[in-house]
């Protein structure tokens, strides 16, 4: 009863028109349409009886200037030496901690320089306006660190000098 029937499909989609240049100007077509309609849109205006929005003023605090001062207990070590790094995290002259959130906190990185240039970070550590920190590394290789503050929306960056680290 069916085999004179063929139950197959045997079109082809022609994929012809469809090429990659195509599909760019399709694309480019509907993007110029999308704008043309946004601009078109006309905007709303305020009833004649509203009063004008009022101006909101904010003040801005500058962000306070920090100053990071470390150190390094030693500036040769056996490969697989310990070393520690100290310092201090200093608010710039006059200026005072007014971070009412947290209290001044913040965090200083200890990184180190790869070959290419970039810094990479370590270690972390909390640290408040006028206080002090400390890392502690087991140095496997020669390596150039520094110890760096990102700014933040209260404090300025601020790093502190470079020190390479000689493992022998």
């Amino acid at each position: 009863m069916f085999a004179d029937h063929t139950w197959c499909c045997t079109e082809t989609m022609d994929t012809a028109a469809r090429t990659p240049k195509f599909r760019t100007f399709t694309a480019l077509v509907a993007t110029a349409i999308g704008c043309a309609l946004l601009t078109a849109t006309p905007a709303t205006a305020a009833p004649a009886g509203s009063a004008a929005p009022t101006q909101q003023v904010t003040q801005f605090t500058p962000k306070q200037k920090v100053k990071v001062k470390a150190k390094v207990d030693k500036k040769t070590v056996k490969a697989n030496g310990k070393v520690k790094v100290d310092g201090r995290f200093d608010l710039a002259k006059g200026d005072l901690a007014t971070d009412a959130l947290t209290g001044g906190v913040t965090k200083v990185h200890l990184q180190q320089q790869l070959s290419t240039g970039l810094w990479v970070d370590l270690r972390s550590a909390p640290c408040r306006p006028s206080g002090t920190f400390s890392f502690n590394l087991k140095i496997a290789t020669t390596v150039t660190v520094r110890v760096y503050h990102p700014e933040t929306t209260i404090y300025t960056s601020a790093s502190s000098e470079l020190f390479t680290i000689i493992a022998l």
